[in-house]
């Protein structure tokens, strides 16, 4: 599934599936109704379930492929593995600030 998130002025639109394959694309619109494909692929491989926010900055984006990753990006082009995706999400406060 893919996932659209504000980001400063731009709309990214990040991921999608054809229920056969996963794609690991960003797209990024101004006026949401513009896209424009970014250098492919952005990130070494997408699951069909993602999850991205918009915190201090960059994209956050929680691939749940396995094992699972976390990711950040200032600009949706350049992602960094940011994370041990091996985090206790429900007891680590830091976490509980990406959402």
């Amino acid at each position: 599934m893919s996932r659209v998130v504000e980001h400063g002025s731009k709309h990214y639109l990040i991921g999608g599936s054809d229920f056969r394959s996963n794609f690991n694309s960003v797209h990024i619109s101004e006026d949401g109704v513009n896209w424009q494909l970014l250098e492919a692929p952005a990130l070494p491989r997408m699951a069909q379930d993602i999850s991205v926010e918009s915190h201090e900055g960059k994209l956050i984006l929680y691939n749940s492929t396995s094992p699972a990753e976390l990711w950040n990006s200032k600009d949706g082009t350049q992602w960094v593995q940011s994370a041990n995706p091996e985090l206790n999400w429900k007891t680590d406060p830091t976490m509980a600030q990406l959402y």
